[in-house]
């Protein structure tokens, strides 16, 4: 019975790849590279990201407290049920042409002659790594990022994804000789096609990813904060719904209802509740008018 299930269970995790295929495993990809320099390669870029981990976990800074407004927002609601059907898709994908082990692939995509829509799926889930993260930090709040100049983070991120290839997708690949993410032999696209490509992809990474994360937060904040068509809120790190509240208040322009006097009729902001519920002040006493007469001292001179 344990040989049969563990049987069931390999086919449903690698019996449909096709090792035919340039690039999805094999023994020839196997035997790109030599057993001692793939455990060379592997210690020294563990030791790499092990270090970038933990300079990273030790440096890191939490960004301020903010107040967390609950809200019930259509968007994120619409954006949850797009990730779940795609990422229920994609399992349905892998099942159905016994490749669940390509789940373990940050990235991964097939021919489209071998399932339809794969490809499509491909490039609507990386078009939603970059819509989610952008709408987050349009909410604000609680979804906020670190300042520009803080690396740590980035830093702490790469060293997590650099110890994932080397340590897990490497060794379920040589276990079950599938290429996971290019562990076992390059893509026949490869620029550094050869012995050292894996030596390459290490060092154009661990400069590609930090830079592309913040270039990314550098293009959200100019959008979403400085950019007039698109911007909602005054800082990044703003939570969108508050922003919104307090530049309700502010005095807007009584013809075309912009917070510039762009008309020249501003109008007066709207009282707040506190405001409006404070008692106007007292009076000043009159000053007490000064005796008729002579001197202005308020005596009255003698007359002769």
């Amino acid at each position: 019975m344990f040989g049969y299930s563990w049987a069931g269970l390999a086919d449903t995790l690698y019996g449909g790849v096709n090792f035919a295929l340039p690039g999805n495993g094999g023994q020839e990809c196997y035997d790109f590279l030599p057993p001692v320099a793939r455990l060379i390669e592997t210690v020294v870029a563990v030791g790499i990201s092990l270090l970038y981990f933990v300079w990273g976990y030790s440096q890191v800074t939490v960004p301020r407290t903010s107040t967390y407004i609950r809200k019930d927002r259509a968007g994120r609601r619409i954006l949850l049920v797009m990730m779940s059907l795609m990422f229920g898709a994609e399992i349905g994908f892998k099942l159905a042409t016994r490749q669940l082990i390509y789940i373990l692939n940050p990235c991964h995509v097939t021919s489209a002659f071998q399932l339809p829509f794969e490809a499509e799926l491909y490039w609507i889930q990386h078009i939603m790594m970059l819509v989610v993260p952008y709408y987050l930090l349009r909410l604000g709040g609680v979804y906020t990022i670190e300042k520009l100049h803080d690396w740590t983070w980035s830093v702490m991120s790469l060293g997590f994804s650099m110890l994932y290839h080397f340590i897990v997708l490497q060794g379920i690949s040589v276990t079950f000789m599938v290429n996971l993410n290019c562990m076992l032999c390059p893509a026949i696209s490869d620029p550094f096609y050869g012995p050292w490509y894996r030596v390459a992809a290490f060092i154009h990474q661990s400069l590609f990813i930090p830079l592309c994360g913040k270039t990314f937060c550098v293009v959200a904040r100019f959008f979403l904060t400085q950019f007039k068509p698109t911007a909602v809120k005054s800082h990044l790190w703003k939570d969108v719904t508050e922003e919104a509240n307090q530049r309700s208040n502010l005095p807007r322009c009584a013809s075309c209802h912009r917070l510039t006097d762009c008309c020249g009729n501003r109008r007066p902001a709207a009282p707040s509740p506190l405001a409006a519920a404070a008692p106007a002040p007292a009076p000043a006493p009159a000053p007490a008018p000064a005796a008729a007469g002579g001197g202005g001292d308020g005596t009255r001179s003698k007359s002769d």
